[in-house]
């Protein structure tokens, strides 16, 4: 998610403010009929206030150790896609190479053969050149 934005930052702090404003005048009144129980809705109030004081700011942290791994496998990803395209260049090159190797190679048969055509024909051509002395 999002990091909220300064508007909603405001609202939150501007509706925690208005809670606590009446909470604070409805323990008030409740103090002034039953001092106890007054006494238990603040101490009730200061509870949830901390809680969510502290939710708030787990929340927080998370929030920021979320956007550090996200930013984190963003370079990883960005790495590896840097590293893919070298992968594929270099494949690029063997192929080329592997190519140009084999027409190299092709020649060389063509040629072995031509050759290996040549010697045998020399070779029956003494044969027959002895045959008749």
């Amino acid at each position: 998610k999002r990091r909220p934005s300064l508007s909603e930052d405001a609202m939150i702090a501007e509706a925690v403010e208005i809670l606590q404003v009446c909470s604070h005048e409805i323990i008030r009144q409740v103090c002034v009929h039953c001092i106890e129980r007054g006494h238990l809705m603040a101490q009730v109030w200061a509870a949830n206030a901390d809680l969510f004081e502290r939710l708030r700011k787990r929340t927080d942290e998370l929030q920021f150790e979320l956007q550090l791994q996200v930013e984190h496998y963003n370079h990883e990803r960005k790495q590896l896609l840097m590293q893919t395209a070298k992968h594929e260049a270099e494949i690029e090159q063997l192929k080329d190479l592997m190519n140009t190797n084999a027409e190299v190679s092709k020649k060389k048969m063509t040629e072995l053969a031509r050759s290996h055509s040549t010697l045998k024909l020399q070779q029956h051509t003494s044969e027959a050149a002895v045959q008749t002395d």
